[in-house]
């Protein structure tokens, strides 16, 4: 075996109920909180469960709610210069993928120069870096991100409808609180893009070419979980059970890609929730299949591994027809969680495509050349374009 090493900062507490812990949790931390919240939180009352449970030991509250699907960088600047006039001492950040990476951001801007999108990473340009940022507490409402146990904040540029990654492993959550009860409430279209998420990120990290032993258990953890778990919590979001597993798939997904990281599906999934505004986990549903058809190829006994997750009979097979069953079992869980989805059905066209495959060659360099399958430029446009 290889030399290899791994640090997981932070620490998880999963399961029903947890998010009680809030409020001795926080007060460990200071006495006033940026509370960063989904909009959607304050009408169903989750909102007001959150800053009870902070306000009980007495910690102040500043709120900020100005929380969109794919971020924009305007509105965390806005929220960075509320959170350095009102000198909070901590962060707590509540909701889906796109709350924790704006408050990922928006502690960043706390305690360091510049606006957002000067942290972005990028191979055409030079960008900011930082050491430290402020203490951060991570309540997930969605199963999919993982964003609670990474070290990466996702955000958009709408004045050039570009999305980009800052990195840095000072952006792990200090703490995160894993409750699948606040799961239940969400819708089964966002249930089955967001775990679908989930599932690409143990898939890419398994597959990612500098991937370790270690990340590739806990991907498998993970893709056995999304397996099984997904199609019953987007049929029946009441089921805790499922809820439970899900949130767990999720953050173990997080796990993995903080490991490893990302590949294909993200690299180019993410130019064009940029460029269309569309959703994160749609934008992975779009072309995973198609990935998966083309791709299994590069590594077939890790595809023969995935296909092991399923929980299909596979017995006398081949190493090789057990990696092609791996893209038969990925395509029926798109179908059967209602996740298939064209980049076209978002407004991607023809005429788009030239510039979305240069922002992928140019931002997610390191996706690309992580994956197994090498791509060039021309065969990325190939991809999205039976993609549309």
């Amino acid at each position: 075996m290889s030399q290899f090493s791994f640090v997981i900062p932070g620490e998880v507490v999963l399961g029903a109920g947890v998010v009680n812990k809030l409020a001795e949790i926080g007060k460990s931390y200071g006495s006033k909180a940026y509370l960063c919240m989904d909009p959607f939180l304050e009408i169903s009352g989750v909102g007001s469960e959150i800053e009870g449970l902070l306000k009980k030991d007495g910690v102040d509250i500043v709120k900020f709610t100005k929380v969109k699907p794919n971020p924009s960088c305007h509105d965390i600047d806005e929220g960075a210069d509320l959170c350095r006039k009102e000198k909070c001492d901590f962060m707590v950040a509540v909701g889906g993928g796109s709350a924790i990476d704006t408050a990922k951001a928006i502690a960043i801007l706390a305690i360091n120069p510049g606006n957002s999108w000067e942290y972005i990473a990028r191979s055409d340009r030079e960008f900011r870096t930082f050491s430290e940022s402020l203490p951060l507490i991570a309540v997930p409402t969605t199963a999919g991100t993982g964003t609670e146990v990474t070290h990466y904040s996702v955000i958009s540029n709408p004045d050039i409808h570009e999305k980009g990654c800052i990195h840095n492993k000072v952006l792990v959550p200090d703490f995160a609180l894993v409750d699948p009860e606040l799961m239940v409430s969400k819708p089964p279209k966002l249930t089955a893009y967001t775990g679908i998420d989930a599932m690409c990120h143990s898939l890419e990290s398994f597959l990612n070419v500098n991937s370790t032993p270690f990340p590739d258990m806990i991907a498998l953890e993970s893709v056995s979980l999304v397996a099984r778990y997904l199609p019953e919590a987007v049929a029946n979001g009441t089921n805790i059970v499922a809820r439970e597993k899900m949130a767990y798939a999720s953050t173990l997904g997080g796990v993995a890609i903080a490991l490893a990281g990302t590949i294909l599906p993200h690299g180019l999934g993410q130019p064009v929730s940029g460029l269309v505004d569309m959703p994160h986990g749609a934008s992975m549903a779009a072309s995973l299949g198609h990935i998966m058809e083309i791709s299994y190829t590069s590594n077939i006994e890790k595809f023969a591994r995935l296909a092991e997750c399923f929980g299909e009979p596979l017995d006398g097979l081949s190493t090789y027809a057990k990696a092609e069953m791996s893209v038969e079992f990925v395509q029926r869980l798109l179908k059967d969680t209602g996740a298939e989805v064209t980049f076209g059905e978002y407004g991607l066209t023809e005429a788009d495509l030239e510039k979305t495959a240069e922002i992928a060659v140019n931002n997610y360099s390191f996706d690309l050349n992580n994956s197994p399958l090498k791509v060039s430029k021309e065969e990325i446009i190939e991809i999205y374009r039976n993609c549309l």
